[in-house]
């Protein structure tokens, strides 16, 4: 692990009950970790006392509010503050990086809202190794009952939607096939069936249950015959 500020190998210093994300959330006594932390003197995360477990989780228990504040905004390269997750920080979150550029809806005559979304391809140590850029659609979000919701969401063509939840019913259609044990038989019987008499109102799904109630009609009175 290199530290995130000077890209020094961190070293081991001892150990300490660190506590974890996953001992947080199951409300577990933290055990005994290794503590790793920058051997560089001249190194802010040296002086100020930053810490990383294992897994490169970074602490800042040993040091004031305002020197863990400086590290993050102003020391952290790319304001990634872990040692394993800097790549992760950079291709999925772009922290210290533009992520988009919101264009007019005016392009689309008000009906989407298109939007510029940059692309990052770094190695381990978050060095940004290659940049792209893509064009994404957002919509206004739609409920399964037809009404317009007040979030927006990534728009996807008809074609594309209507081809994802046929995939969808053929997974589920060939779950409910192959299934030999009674118990397991009725479950996947019960979800086959729901595709046949699902209420959603987008486009889309209503297309998808004329088109499986059209060909696979066969098939919904097998599913019917194990419940």
């Amino acid at each position: 692990m290199k530290c995130p500020v000077c890209k020094i190998d961190l070293v081991v210093t001892g150990q300490e009950a660190l506590e974890t994300l996953s001992e947080h959330v199951t409300c577990s006594e933290p055990s005994l970790k290794s503590v790793y932390q920058c051997p560089n003197i001249k190194c802010k995360a040296h002086e100020y006392g930053a810490v990383w477990n294992y897994d490169g989780e970074y602490y800042s228990y040993k040091m004031e509010f305002k020197q863990s504040k400086d590290l993050e905004e102003n020391h952290f390269i790319g304001k990634n503050n872990g040692s394993f997750s800097r790549q992760a920080n950079v291709e999925i979150y772009c922290n210290g990086l533009k992520k988009r550029i919101w264009l007019s809806p005016n392009w689309t005559f008000g009906w989407l809202k298109p939007v510029i979304r940059y692309t990052y391809q770094s190695n381990k140590d978050g060095d940004v190794l290659k940049r792209g850029w893509k064009v994404e659609f957002y919509k206004r979000d739609t409920h399964f009952d037809g009404k317009k919701g007040r979030h927006c969401i990534l728009w996807h063509s008809f074609y594309h939607m209507f081809k994802f939840s046929m995939e969808d019913f053929y997974k589920r259609k060939k779950r409910f096939e192959n299934s030999t044990k009674e118990n397991a038989k009725r479950y996947s019987a019960q979800d086959f069936i729901d595709q046949f008499e699902d209420n959603d109102k987008r486009r889309y799904r209503k297309t998808k249950k004329w088109f499986i109630n059209f060909f696979y009609a066969r098939s919904y009175k097998k599913a019917k015959s194990y419940l």
